[in-house]
C-alpha cells in the first residue's frame, strides 16, 4: 500500500470520527449515534420494513373480507354503502404505502453517509403515510358518523326496542376513532422528530468545510 493511500484512509478515519464527536455534541432530539449505532438502526428498519410489508398486506385483506362479511350477512344497501366508501379509501392508503416504500428503494450499501441518506428517506416516507394515515382516519370518521344517523334510521324498531345498543354502539366507535386519532397523532409527531434527528445527522456530512 502507497503512502499516498496509507494518508488518505488516515484522513476518512479522522474526518468519521471528528464527525461522530461533533454529533454527540450537538445532537438534542435523541440520544447520539456512532457510527455503529447508525448502521445498526438502518438494519433494524430493513427489518421493521418487512413487518410493515406483511402487517399492510395482512390488515387490508382482513379489512376486505370483514367488510364484505357484513355486507353480505346483513344484506343491506346502507352498510353496502359504507363499504363502498371504506374499501377505496383502504385501497388508495395501501397504494400510498406501496409507491412510498417503493420510492425509497433499498438500504444502501458502503459508507456512513449513504446509510443515513437512505435512512432520512426512510423516515421521510414514514412521515407522510403516518400523515395520510390521519388524513384517511378524519375522512372516515367523518363518513362514518354521516353514516350512522342513516343506518338507526334503517333500524328504527331494532334500536326503539334495544336503545342500549345504540348508545353502546355509538360510544364504542367515538371512543374507538378519538384513541385512533390521539395515536396516530403521537406517530406523527415521533416521526417529525425523528426526521429532524436523521436530517440534522444527514446535515453533519455536508456542512463541513
Amino acid at each position: 500500500m502507497s503512502s499516498q493511500s496509507m494518508d488518505q484512509g488516515s484522513n476518512d478515519d479522522d474526518e468519521l470520527a471528528s464527525w461522530a464527536d461533533d454529533f454527540k455534541q450537538s445532537s438534542k432530539v435523541s440520544p447520539p449515534l456512532s457510527p455503529d449505532a447508525v448502521i445498526e438502526e438502518c438494519r433494524r428498519t430493513d427489518r421493521k420494513q418487512n413487518l410493515a410489508w406483511a402487517s399492510q398486506v395482512l390488515g387490508l385483506l382482513f379489512a376486505i373480507a370483514n367488510f364484505l362479511g357484513i355486507v353480505v350477512h346483513t344484506r343491506s344497501a346502507i352498510v353496502a354503502a359504507l363499504s363502498a366508501v371504506v374499501l377505496p379509501t383502504l385501497l388508495i392508503l395501501f397504494g400510498w404505502f406501496v409507491h412510498l416504500r417503493l420510492s425509497v428503494g433499498k438500504r444502501a450499501q458502503g459508507t456512513v453517509a449513504s446509510f443515513v441518506a437512505w435512512m432520512v428517506q426512510q423516515k421521510r416516507a414514514e412521515l407522510r403515510f403516518t400523515r395520510a394515515n390521519r388524513l384517511a382516519l378524519v375522512f372516515l370518521a367523518i363518513v362514518f358518523w354521516g353514516w350512522l344517523p342513516l343506518f338507526v334510521l334503517s333500524k328504527a324498531e331494532g334500536f326503539g326496542a334495544h336503545p342500549y345498543r345504540l348508545a353502546f354502539g355509538a360510544a364504542f366507535s367515538l371512543i374507538v376513532f378519538v384513541a385512533s386519532f390521539l395515536r396516530t397523532s403521537t406517530l406523527v409527531r415521533r416521526g417529525e422528530q425523528g426526521l429532524a434527528h436523521w436530517t440534522k445527522l444527514e446535515a453533519s456530512f455536508t456542512d463541513r468545510p
